[in-house]
């Protein structure tokens, strides 16, 4: 009889025990530096001195080292997106030897986080492709899950720099925790509307967990942050295939309905988050950005093909705007103004790729919850700098590596060309 050949989850050569050790350990340190990406700032103090050394970072330094010991595991594939991202550090690197104004400091900690942040991209795209992405997201999931209960007790919970209209956590700013905590809330709610998990008391937990994540959210007064869970909701529902457990129309309406009345009633009985979001509407205020994304615009004609670099741009930005140093508070905004075109081009090609990836798979067993998480870091991403944060790599790697995540069961739900070949039927001896 005919026997079906294996998936497209790849099939690793035999390995010695060592070996098999080793990319055990590699997966362990993977799920907990996803498990640990909500609590970067374990350990800051109020004073927002910035932490050189955190327990993520070390978790990351761990997991490159054992996936330096099984490369047939973690770095089988180049995949060619991985080419689309790295160019961008190859350009900060080039400016280092075309801008004499370099501060050697500041360069060196920018480009090392951006070859640390594509090579990890290129062990997770492995690891996820061998069976892990599912495993991640959920993951994922859970992070946000403890962390919006780490806020509701109390335990982790916080006001920026004595504002009590910005809440945080673990002393994040509030607009990071923001973003970390609408990509959070996207991702459990994907997680519960996914039929492939049978228990219902996970479900159940899964939905429970929504509410404090969406109090903390709403707590940290983040715009951006409260706008990206909106879209991130809504391509969730409406992009989630015939695998949901909501497969009316008229359910996933209601339940469209039930959050953003909630949202709303929460915003406003908060005259803090009531007064932002008129500036915002009414006088379109951004908090300063919109004067700073003008000053950036200005600086990218300057300089279209090449761009700044790392360190001159926010100098150059800082000097325009009558400070010391600028971020741009844009993410497509600092690609393109530190490495040009040369650099954002192929970048942008490779988000839209993840996109388009994430888009093509949403029958797959994550559903449409890469999808959302594009659609709410997109949002996010452009009112933050985020292209060194681990999350933002984590939601591409999810988006890029959707294709891995069916089951041999479900070949009649992937698209055609990537169906699993045949092996020949057996003749009779």
């Amino acid at each position: 009889m005919a026997t079906s050949a294996a998936h497209k989850i790849d099939r690793l050569p035999a390995t010695g025990e060592g070996q098999r050790l080793a990319i055990l350990a590699t997966k362990a340190c993977f799920l907990l530096m996803i498990l640990s990406m909500m609590f970067e700032t374990l350990g800051a103090g109020s004073d927002s001195t910035p932490l050189y050394f955190t327990v993520s970072r070390g978790i990351g330094y761990v997991l490159v080292l054992f996936a330096m010991v099984c490369p047939g595991f973690s770095m089988r594939r180049v995949p060619g997106v991985l080419l689309c991202f790295a160019i961008y550090p190859m350009v900060l690197y080039a400016h280092y030897w075309t801008d004499p104004a370099w501060n050697q400091t500041a360069f060196l900690l920018s480009f090392g986080s951006a070859v640390q942040l594509v090579f990890f991209f290129w062990i997770a795209y492995n690891i996820c492709a061998n069976g892990m992405v599912k495993l991640a997201m959920n993951t994922f999931a859970i992070s946000a899950a403890l962390a919006g209960w780490l806020w509701f007790s109390g335990a982790a919970s916080g006001y920026w720099e004595g504002n009590l209209a910005r809440a945080t956590i673990l002393y994040e700013d509030p607009n990071n925790a923001g973003s970390m905590l609408a990509l959070g809330f996207v991702a459990v709610l994907g997680a519960a509307m996914n039929a492939t998990i049978q228990n219902k008391l996970i479900r159940l937990a899964l939905f429970i967990s929504i509410l404090p994540i969406g109090a903390a959210l709403l707590a940290t007064g983040s715009r951006g942050a409260m706008l990206g869970a909106g879209i991130g909701i809504v391509v969730l529902l409406f992009a989630q295939p015939s695998r949901s457990v909501m497969t009316s129309p008229v359910m996933r309406l209601a339940v469209l309905a039930v959050i953003f009345v909630v949202a709303i009633g929460s915003i406003l009985s908060n005259s803090e988050l009531v007064s932002r979001w008129n500036l915002t509407i009414e006088q379109h205020n951004l908090s300063g950005r919109q004067t700073i994304y003008l000053s950036a615009l200005r600086l990218v004609e300057e300089r279209p093909l090449y761009g700044w670099g790392t360190v001159t741009l926010f100098d150059k930005l800082g000097m325009q705007l009558g400070r010391s140093r600028v971020d741009t508070h844009n993410t497509e905004l600092v690609v393109l103004g530190e490495t040009g075109l040369l650099g954002f081009l192929p970048f942008a090609a490779g988000v839209l790729f993840c996109i388009r990836e994430a888009w093509v798979h949403r029958r797959s067993l994550l559903g449409a919850t890469p999808l959302a998480l594009m659609g709410t870091l997109m949002v996010t991403a452009s009112s933050i700098t985020w292209i060194q944060r681990k999350q933002f790599w984590l939601v591409l790697i999810l988006a890029a590596t959707a294709r891995f995540a069916y089951m041999i069961e479900d070949k009649e739900e992937e698209p055609d060309h990537l169906q699993p070949l045949e092996a020949p039927a057996s003749r009779p001896s």
